[in-house]
């Protein structure tokens, strides 16, 4: 496995997308007053270094993935395939510069998911990949512990009029990330000041979530979007 991954990513990764270093771009670039230095040796030099070793993070990421897949899970002959290559650039292109280990090492594991039996044939696969790397870990985490939660129907009335919604609500949310964190508080995955509210609506904004509208409701209610489901089935995966 290691071997078939190493061969698609020499066909993936034969050009470079820093400009080389007799480029007039760079030139230019260490023209720029003040500045033009540290930019020169962070695109041109530090740039390289990090996408090297991101790479290579990548790799030792999947490696590690296809060690606790099921050798029958994975679909050998996807590898024979353009879509193969394609996808594994596309890999390069969202990890080459990500800063975030936690996010490098989950958006390989999707590499490594595409080439089981029950995905290989997903037409969605790049997109999924790509949906998963705009997410901060926080998001990604948030949206897993979103979608465990089943849709409660809720009754409103304002005077003679009644309003019934099945949805996830967001207060339901709150008290399920905050019992969680009394119960274990070394479960708690996001930073000082994450604002549920705010990240729920940014994940209506992603298109993995739905906003349900209820003209009573006291609270926002949610549903996972068909977009959100599709991505929901790689995450499952995703350790």
């Amino acid at each position: 496995m290691k071997e078939k991954i190493i061969k698609i990513a020499e066909k993936a990764t034969t050009s470079k997308y820093v400009p080389n270093t007799s480029s007039v771009f760079r030139a230019g670039v260490s023209a720029i007053p003040v500045v033009g230095g540290a930019l020169d040796h962070l695109i041109f030099d530090k740039s390289d270094e990090i996408r090297t070793r991101n790479i290579e993070v990548a790799i030792a990421s999947l490696e590690n993935k296809y060690q606790k897949l099921e050798n029958a899970s994975i679909n050998l002959d996807w590898f024979l395939t353009g879509e193969a290559v394609n996808l594994f650039k596309e890999l390069i292109s969202l990890i080459e510069y990500e800063d975030s280990q936690e996010k490098l090492d989950a958006v390989s594991q999707l590499y490594a998911l595409s080439s089981l039996q029950q995905f290989s044939n997903d037409q969605q696969k790049a997109w999924v990949m790509r949906k998963v790397s705009e997410l901060s870990n926080e998001q990604r985490k948030l949206f897993v512990e979103v979608a465990s939660i089943s849709p409660e129907e809720r009754k409103y009335s304002s005077g003679a009029l009644q309003s019934s919604e099945s949805a996830i609500w967001n207060d339901v949310v709150y008290n399920l990330l905050n019992n969680k964190v009394k119960i274990d508080p070394l479960y708690c995955f996001w930073s000082e000041g994450f604002n549920v509210d705010v990240q729920l609506e940014l994940l209506c904004s992603a298109g993995v979530l739905e906003r349900k509208h209820s003209y009573f409701a006291k609270n926002q209610g949610y549903k996972i979007s068909v977009f959100g489901l599709s991505v929901l089935e790689y995450l499952k995966m995703v350790s």
